[in-house]
């Protein structure tokens, strides 16, 4: 068992610095780039998700199933802060 966990431990590390490696050979113009698509995608797909939720929750306190709008609300903070961050790498350009 503690085998199977420090392997896959290790696997994981590997991974991790496979993608370290790549990440420093990418030209930082390019890593720009793609830090914008990835606070863009992020932004995008945090909204449209917190929009569905806030109607499901909507629906759901109009059922008297009770409030559910924890997800949404944590949901739009993040979309939030990815448009904040996608900012913040657009003026860095």
């Amino acid at each position: 068992m503690e085998r199977d966990r420090l392997a896959r431990m290790q696997q994981v590390m590997s991974f991790l610095l496979l993608v370290w490696y790549v990440w420093i050979m990418v030209p930082e113009h390019k890593r720009q780039l793609l830090r914008l698509a990835l606070w863009h995608r992020v932004r995008v797909v945090s909204w449209r998700v917190a929009r569905v939720m806030g109607h499901s929750g909507m629906t759901a306190e109009l059922r008297g199933q009770g409030e559910r709008y924890g997800l949404s609300l944590t949901l739009s903070t993040v979309a939030t802060t990815a448009e904040q961050r996608y900012e913040k790498v657009r003026d860095g350009l």
